[in-house]
């Protein structure tokens, strides 16, 4: 059976699972929120570059920091998520609020 990406037979194939989740995101260079609907297995690092293009799109902004030099942070927790690492890995659950600083 086949969804309409394919990619979740994929993913379940090789023993993953793709569990997508809402988070609200706070971006610090403008203090805006915003919701974005993550992969939660994917890396942090994907998922900052995305974010980032995103909200710049939107915003009709010319981000003048590389999307590599963004930190995502859980300011609950206190803590910045290594990008090599997935939201899952960090706990991160459906509705929580982090920061692009």
């Amino acid at each position: 059976e086949r969804d309409d990406t394919g990619e979740r037979n994929i993913l379940e194939a090789a023993g993953g699972r793709r569990q997508m989740i809402i988070v609200n995101v706070v971006f610090g260079e403008m203090n805006k929120a915003y919701d974005f609907k993550v992969d939660e297995t994917e890396e942090v690092r994907l998922l900052v570059d995305e974010m980032v293009g995103m909200i710049a799109e939107k915003e009709h902004l010319n981000v003048s920091k590389h999307s590599g030099l963004f930190l995502l942070c859980d300011q609950k927790r206190q803590r910045v998520f290594p990008p090599d690492t997935t939201l899952a890995e960090q706990q991160v659950a459906y509705g929580d609020t982090l920061f692009l600083i």
